[in-house]
């Protein structure tokens, strides 16, 4: 188990651990010995604690150090979403699905719809494995999504 899996676990047994994780996340964060995959995880567990700062670094380091595209896929789309460009967000995932290995985890279809991006929604459902009455349910939330505002108040909460 690695420093970020422990942070996840942490996180995910609810608001009396979530500063704990937050903190370990952050030190893997600023870790400089820290590998890029974990930086990448620690990042988006700061994305979703909502210290998008430092996730933002987390991301820029990850993507310097070359952390695996299906993290990225994550942190970078997030990260980039926030800020209000749907198109920057859409890019930033279609680079990371398309560098990806198969078969993409099934949340990868999820994120595509969420940016609003109804053909990468369809084919990370399929590369995921799902059937095409599924992959064409997600193409149409990433039409439904289009509009950037739309899609960051269902990543960010605003």
């Amino acid at each position: 188990m690695t420093a970020s899996d422990v942070a996840w676990t942490l996180y995910r047994e609810g608001p009396g651990r979530r500063e704990e994780a937050t903190e370990l996340a952050q030190g893997i964060a600023c870790d400089s010995n820290a590998e890029p995959d974990e930086v990448a995880r620690a990042g988006t567990l700061l994305f979703a604690a909502g210290r998008f700062e430092d996730a933002d670094a987390a991301r820029a380091r990850a993507l310097a150090d070359g952390a695996a595209p299906q993290l990225l896929a994550y942190l970078d789309t997030a990260c980039t979403l926030r800020t209000g460009d749907g198109r920057a967000a859409r890019a930033a995932l279609a680079h990371h699905l398309a560098a990806a290995p198969d078969p993409l985890h099934t949340d990868m279809p999820w994120l595509a719809a969420t940016t609003g991006a109804p053909l990468l929604a369809w084919q990370a459902a399929r590369r995921a494995g799902l059937s095409a009455p599924a992959a064409a349910r997600y193409a149409a939330q990433g039409a439904w999504n289009r509009s950037p505002q739309r899609a960051c108040r269902v990543v960010c909460g605003r």
